[in-house]
């Protein structure tokens, strides 16, 4: 049922088009077709599959914003009969006409609804992700939230999958950006069941108050529920998941007592949901003034794949003697996915997309890279320019520094140009830069964002574009 519904093929396509890009640039280490895979069916279902509900539209009259929630009820036998716990009994504030919202648990009815909260997020892209091929378990979250992860046999590890909000192996995301406090995150799978809070926490022994049985019972409990579900398969797997298991806890309990250093990137509060919602549960975070007080914050990820500039078919906007670089590839310090990325630097849309990175509007950390394949001659570059976003001034570049990449000295970023106290006079604006003196000659540039315009106040840079011109 999961794979009559996803275009397996086009997803794997996009993930060997991935390996292969990383391969062709040398990346290290290279990107493997399972995590590429699994990348690839994240965005899949959170950009064009299911969709989130705060509250439903009404079944009377159509309309949405209408309904407001009366309370919950015992599930009826047709709702019960694909595992709702409960439905909510929602009022049009229009028509006056009453809407059920059975909150469904079995995976395949969720292909067909293919809404819901957490839960059915969770569910649903759980089976999608099997369904494909991937060895995955689901992630609880005492505190009301649930998630996926997958094993990943490049990384020898578990790797965290968050489907509401596109997030990638992002474990602190919930206790750094929303401002949780857990107590248990348990990890339930086919072959196993594993308290996994270490890897989602780093005050782990300020948590233990808030866990209510103890540990020893806990891992008790655990270790037996684990042996029953492998008693039926052979040894030998059974000995190699048992290894794994060690591996893993040994590694979540050295993450948990490291400190973060210097490495460190910030993570934003819930994205999904209303903004009311999200505030009634504690879950947005207050990022700014944590940020500001130097609050608790996730190391950041290994650095970001390159990804196609998605540029080819944006406007040139040149003239007879300068044209618009295209046909690269991409990346940057982080992004916001799945719809703030990078790519949306390029891609010639001006207002209408962003690059958005939550790190570094606090510190000289945000960058973005735009690099020619090793055929493509190298570009000379005569000017650029930059378009602002659209909202949020305080969150546009003001002090950046444009580089080049050395290929023909010691390979390394040399430094091209700075500017200093840029100002956009508006949202969607677009200044240009005129490089002076002798013009850059290379296949990978830089530029190097130093300060947004209101550092005290922003919680993340962005930029509507960044376009390139040469006149080689």
């Amino acid at each position: 049922m999961a794979l009559s519904v996803m275009d397996l093929d086009a997803l794997r396509t996009r993930a060997q088009e991935g390996v292969a890009l990383s391969t062709l640039l040398d990346e290290e280490p290279p990107l493997m077709e399972e995590d590429a895979l699994a990348m690839e069916i994240l965005n899949w279902f959170k950009l064009r599959f299911f969709k989130w509900v705060d509250q439903p539209v009404c079944c009377v009259c159509q309309r949405a914003g209408l309904t407001q929630l009366q309370g919950t009820m015992n599930p009826n036998p047709d709702e019960a009969e694909y595992g709702a716990s409960r439905t909510e009994v929602y009022r049009c504030r229009g028509c006056l006409g009453v809407t059920r919202f059975p909150r469904y648990n079995d995976p395949v009815k969720l292909l067909d609804t293919r809404c819901g909260r957490c839960g059915e997020w969770a569910n649903c892209f759980a089976l999608c992700c099997r369904a494909a091929g991937l060895e995955i378990r689901l992630a609880l979250d005492w505190e009301d939230h649930v998630w996926v992860e997958y094993y990943s046999n490049a990384m020898s590890r578990w790797v965290h999958m968050d489907p509401c909000e596109a997030a990638y192996d992002k474990p602190l995301l919930y206790e750094a950006g929303w401002g949780k406090q857990l107590s248990y995150v348990i990890a339930v799978g086919v072959s196993g069941a594993a308290d996994v809070t270490k890897r989602y926490t780093k005050q782990f022994k300020s948590l233990l108050p808030r866990r209510s049985c103890s540990e020893a019972w806990v891992d008790s409990y655990l270790r037996a529920t684990t042996t029953s579900l492998r008693s039926s398969l052979p040894k030998d797997l059974v000995q190699t998941l048992v290894l794994r298991d060690a591996k893993d806890v040994a590694s979540m309990q050295a993450a948990s007592e490291s400190p973060l250093g210097d490495n460190e990137s910030y993570l934003p509060g819930r994205q999904t949901g209303s903004s009311e919602w999200v505030a009634s549960r504690g879950e947005d975070g207050a990022f700014p003034s944590r940020a500001k007080e130097g609050g608790l914050v996730q190391p950041v990820p290994p650095l970001m794949r390159y990804r196609w500039a998605r540029d080819g078919d944006a406007p040139n906007a040149g003239d007879a003697n300068t044209s618009r670089v295209c046909g690269g590839v991409v990346r940057a310090s982080g992004e916001n996915p799945p719809q703030e990325v990078v790519e949306c630097a390029f891609d010639g849309k001006g207002i209408e997309t962003k690059w958005l990175d939550f790190n570094g509007c606090k510190r000289d950390t945000a960058w973005l890279e735009y690099r020619m394949l090793p055929c493509d001659d190298p570009v000379t570059l005569d000017r650029y320019a930059l378009t602002s976003a659209n909202d949020a001034i305080e969150r546009d570049p003001s002090h950046f520094v444009l580089e080049m990449w050395d290929e023909e000295g010691v390979p390394e970023w040399v430094f091209v140009e700075e500017r200093k106290d840029i100002q956009f006079p508006g949202r969607g604006c677009r200044l240009e830069f005129v490089i002076q003196g002798k013009k850059p000659c290379s296949r990978r540039y830089r530029l190097r964002i130093i300060s947004v315009r209101d550092p005290k106040s922003a919680n993340s840079v962005q930029l509507g574009g960044w376009d390139l011109y040469s006149t080689s």
